[in-house]
């Protein structure tokens, strides 16, 4: 009876220490985050390898993970405005090898007239380019 205890134990102490996967500090990090105000996940899988993409404050992040840390890149943000804005509407959706993203701010102060935003796409998830009325453009050129 005793070495059963001693094994229960030793077995419930190693679980433990065990490290969590990458994929299980993801699942941690976008319930922790999707409990935020307007936070949307969005989840697929981009030449096998999972991709997640978390938006909040019309910015677009995308997390990567190992057993030891999550990483949140930001890949797509608000363009600059002087005042400080505040997200009216943000979404993403996978239209065939295309993942869109679309957002929308709204300036405060100075009659609260100027909007920023736009509709975004990317293929990988980390290389995004924006819509600018006539063609895409890298979003660090669209965005000068």
């Amino acid at each position: 009876v005793a070495a059963v205890l001693a094994i229960g134990l030793v077995l419930v102490l190693l679980g433990c220490f065990r490290k969590a996967t990458p994929e299980e500090r993801i699942e941690k990090f976008v319930q922790k985050h999707s409990k935020e105000y307007g936070s949307t996940v969005f989840r697929d899988a981009v030449d096998g390898k999972p991709l997640v993409l978390l938006l909040y404050g019309c910015k677009v992040y995308r997390l990567e993970a190992t057993s030891e840390t999550v990483t949140k890149q930001e890949v797509v943000k608000p363009g600059f405005l002087l005042w400080p804005t505040g997200c009216t509407g943000q979404k993403v959706w996978r239209d065939g090898e295309d993942i869109f993203a679309e957002r929308r701010s709204l300036e405060f102060g100075a009659g609260g007239g100027n909007a920023s935003g736009g509709s975004y796409r990317s293929r990988n998830g980390i290389d995004w380019e924006k819509w600018t009325k006539t063609r895409w453009l890298p979003v660090a050129e669209a965005q000068r």
